[in-house]
């Protein structure tokens, strides 16, 4: 609903959210911080195709099933 909204309206919008599967479904592009500093900046369809981006930035890895999960941080 976001999306289509953004879309409609001509808008844009500044999304904080930490479930970053969930953004990243409903937004163009992403802007990942961390400690104050920003560490990723790009197309959010490329994220999300990106395994090793997923992981890196967010923690976040594929299960074979194709489901999210979150990957363990070190």
């Amino acid at each position: 609903m976001l999306h289509r909204i953004i879309r409609e309206e001509g808008l844009s919008a500044i999304l904080v959210e930490q479930n970053a599967q969930k953004v990243l479904g409903v937004t163009d592009r992403v802007i990942i911080v961390e400690r104050g500093a920003i560490i990723h900046e790009g197309d959010s369809a490329a994220l999300k195709a990106d395994r090793a981006l997923l992981e890196t930035h967010i923690g976040v890895a594929r299960e074979r099933n194709g489901a999210a999960r979150k990957a363990p941080r070190t």
